[in-house]
């Protein structure tokens, strides 16, 4: 509740410099000082003037005034009131609290955001304070009207911590009732980070890079080298274009994901770059060998019909098939084909002579092989190729397997596998 308290003297009993005000209760037989008023430490006139006072008994009571006044001659006089009483009804109503800004579950990019609401109650709201914690470290602000109301409004500018932010807000009532209100905001402070799966692989082998930044942020994914950096269309959140750099909008998670390869060796960097955030990230990726390789062979060899499998550990595609030739032979391969599980084909390749570069033939369409999927291969080999002389080889990049070679002669064997890199 509030107290107005006036006062009107004249010259002949002097300044007011006094005024105390009394409490007291039924039957009492003290009272107690609620406050002490000196007009003039309060910028008030000490001859004529009123001062406003928040109150808040909590039994019914009384309250009264004496005032003192002292003269230019120093007569000091004392004037008083006669009591006020006040019936106090027991007030076990809550403040409500309501907060309008942030919204609960915001994501931030700023240090500060403006905290707004308002608290009502049945009596009248004597103080509204909040509190912003992070990692159990808190701190905050009161505010106490100067009136006693039953709505009062709050807006507070609140500094925030890195990560996530309880705020709370809580108004009291003139009985010590109290209610509250709370938000979660998190501060994700303008930032894009870009990261590959692999950061050392082989040409034509697959890589995933995930881009991490600010729901709804537009970026642009960039290469050192666009030429030799592929994003097969549609893939993941590749888009549906060749072209490099290319734009996007960061998901309503915070993430978007790509797939890459690329078809020459040497490190890559790929940049991924915040547009309405003005920040950027990059990655290094070195690029080294075939996608697929069986390393060199040994004598004896011949030429031949090759079948066989191939299982890879990545993901990788194929244009070409290089064979290792025996040293001072002309060793190659006259046809090759790769062909699904089922037996049905993939892809294709013939040799052209020796013509141009004829240790290595293109196959009819440029194909991609899933890892961990087992493809069968069908080769027909001339002159002298190198050979692994097992039934099964490991690899950096897989495994393949020898089912039967045919010599040119007609001799079949179970243990003989070309030496060859797929790329």
């Amino acid at each position: 509740a509030t107290l107005c308290v006036q006062w009107n003297s004249t010259q002949e009993f002097g300044d007011i410099t006094t005024i105390t005000v009394k409490k007291g209760v039924i039957n009492g037989t003290e009272e107690t000082n609620v406050t002490i008023i000196q007009p003039s430490s309060i910028g008030k006139d000490p001859l004529c003037d009123e001062h406003e006072l928040i109150i808040a008994p909590n039994e019914s009571c009384y309250y009264r005034i004496e005032a003192y006044s002292n003269t230019t001659n120093g007569e000091q006089y004392r004037c008083y009131t006669n009591p006020i009483w006040m019936d106090v009804v027991n007030d076990t109503t809550s403040p409500v609290v309501t907060i309008i800004t942030p919204v609960n579950g915001s994501i931030v990019s700023t240090p500060n955001v403006t905290l707004t609401g308002y608290a009502t109650d049945d009596v009248g709201i004597v103080s509204v304070c909040y509190a912003q914690c992070y990692e159990k470290i808190c701190g905050g602000s009161c505010d106490y009207p100067s009136n006693a109301s039953t709505n009062v409004s709050f807006n507070w500018t609140v500094g925030l911590q890195e990560g996530e932010n309880i705020i709370t807000v809580t108004a009291y009532d003139a009985a010590d009732n109290s209610g509250n209100a709370s938000v979660v905001v998190t501060l994700f402070k303008p930032a894009i980070a870009i990261e590959a799966e692999k950061c050392e692989l082989a040409k034509f082998e697959w890589d995933k890079l995930t881009v991490m930044g600010i729901s709804t942020h537009n970026i642009t994914i960039d290469s050192s080298d666009p030429a030799h950096t592929i994003f097969p269309m549609g893939i993941g959140d590749n888009p549906f274009t060749c072209s490099i750099p290319f734009n996007d909008t960061i998901d309503s998670d915070g993430i978007r994901t790509y797939t890459a390869y690329f078809n020459d060796t040497g490190t890559y960097m790929i940049k991924v770059t915040d547009i309405d955030a003005g920040v950027n990230d990059t990655v290094d990726i070195t690029v080294s060998g075939a996608a697929f390789d069986t390393g060199n062979g040994t004598y004896p060899s011949i030429a031949g019909n090759h079948t066989g499998t191939i299982t890879l550990n990545h993901t990788i595609t194929v244009s070409t098939l290089y064979t290792y030739p025996c040293p001072g032979t002309g060793g190659h391969t006259e046809y090759a084909a790769i062909s699904y599980s089922n037996g049905t084909e993939i892809a294709e390749a013939h040799w052209n002579g020796y013509i141009g570069d004829w240790h290595n033939i293109s196959f009819n369409e440029t194909f991609t092989l899933i890892e961990n999927e087992t493809y069968n291969y069908t080769m027909k080999t001339g002159s002298y190729p190198q050979i692994h002389h097992t039934d099964e080889l490991e690899v950096a990049s897989g495994t393949i397997t020898c089912e039967e070679f045919v010599d040119a002669n007609g001799k079949k064997y179970t243990n003989w596998i070309p030496a060859i890199r797929l790329e």
